[in-house]
């Protein structure tokens, strides 16, 4: 099973790598974050970690 690291709660295989990094990686979950900035900003593939504004 996958895990969240930003919390380490498990997620599906499936929401890691519809929501996860190419490597399907999660930075957020649904217990550490709203499913809108999960789908809107990519928070669960950590692109605001990288983004330069």
């Amino acid at each position: 099973m996958k895990t969240c690291n930003s919390c380490g709660q498990y997620v599906s295989v499936d929401f890691a790598r519809v929501f996860g990094t190419n490597n399907n990686q999660v930075f957020a979950c649904l217990a550490c974050s709203t499913m809108s900035e999960i789908s809107e900003q990519g928070k669960a593939a950590g692109k605001e970690r990288y983004s330069t504004v």
